[in-house]
């Protein structure tokens, strides 16, 4: 399990490939905006899903969760994120 940044424009367009979703849009969002990440997350059951973490309001919180074809996740991968979030929010690139 784990969470792991989508940082270049290539890792955004194959995130989206493989978890069949849009996220690759995101890209030049992504890449010239210091408040805005994505991060390609493995939860403790193995559930896969992508999440969008932006801080529109100098607060750092999850913009957006999906699973794969933009699936909700499960209660427990959405308090894995945000437990994680909450612990990492000082040292988000």
């Amino acid at each position: 399990c784990g969470i792991e940044p989508l940082q270049s424009e290539e890792q955004l367009h194959l995130e989206g490939v493989l978890m069949h979703h849009c996220i690759g849009s995101f890209a030049y969002d992504i890449a010239f905006n210091k408040y805005l990440y994505a991060y390609h997350v493995k939860s403790p059951s193995n559930e896969e899903a992508t999440v969008l973490i932006g801080r529109p309001n100098l607060t750092w919180r999850i913009i957006e969760i999906n699973g794969y074809a933009n699936t909700p996740v499960s209660e427990e991968t959405h308090k894995f994120v945000k437990d994680w979030l909450q612990q990492h929010t000082d040292n988000l690139y």
